[in-house]
């Protein structure tokens, strides 16, 4: 019976990489994975219970990645958290190894990336990957950063969650969520809630019926 799951698991493989040989490249770093390296790919579609849809190959076919925006969902969630103050690079770094690194060596199959390598695949405007899980950061003066030049996608019609965040604490409402970062050295100031207010506005102008969820820890 195992014998038949690993040779289902092994053709599942080659039929996503054969599929999806024809994929624009993309840089090097973003296919950090030798498909020749079949382990890691198996541990990771035996234990996660996101569907093989979160792997993606390079054009030649030879190396993979997880593509965390493979399981974004419809826009519904406006997160706002807090987060230190400091530059981006600061922030980077510290989300790095507050968020993904733990996250990178967790057993948690939602989704299962234990023992890769740390990646985001997430490209800031800047052209650099980015471990920042926010889509916009807003400093205490008020002033606002957004992270990507799309966090939004119409796909079939439905906007959709772009550069998926690791903000929320759950993998579901993260797929669906734009997430909003207050930087702070302490309360939230009167401007940055003015900021909060008119993002949160232009955002429900794409969903609504989108629903603010606070994750601010006092």
């Amino acid at each position: 019976m195992e014998f038949s799951r690993y040779v289902a698991i092994l053709v599942t493989i080659f039929l996503i990489a054969v599929g999806l040989a024809v994929m624009p490249s993309h840089a090097d770093n973003v296919y950090p994975y030798s498909l020749g390296d079949g382990s890691k790919f198996v541990s990771c579609l035996q234990n996660s219970t996101a569907d093989s849809g979160l792997f993606e190959f390079s054009s030649d076919g030879k190396n993979w990645r997880v593509n965390f925006d493979k399981q974004r969902k419809p826009f519904a969630v406006i997160g706002i958290c807090n987060y230190p103050n400091g530059t981006i690079e600061e922030i980077n770094k510290m989300a790095k190894e507050k968020i993904y690194t733990p996250r990178f060596s967790s057993s948690s199959t939602e989704p299962y990336v234990k023992g890769l390598e740390v990646h985001s695949g997430h490209i800031a405007r800047d052209g650099n990957e980015t471990f920042i899980p926010f889509h916009y950061l807003v400093y205490p003066d008020g002033n606002e950063v957004k992270m990507f030049d799309q966090p939004l996608i119409n796909t079939d019609g439905l906007w959709k969650v772009n550069q998926v965040p690791w903000a929320m604490g759950n993998w579901d409402m993260n797929c669906e969520t734009i997430a909003i970062a207050v930087l702070v050295n302490g309360n939230i100031t009167r401007e940055q809630n003015k900021t909060i207010d008119k993002l949160a506005l232009s955002l429900k102008g794409y969903n609504p019926s989108a629903r603010i969820v606070s994750r601010i820890s006092k």
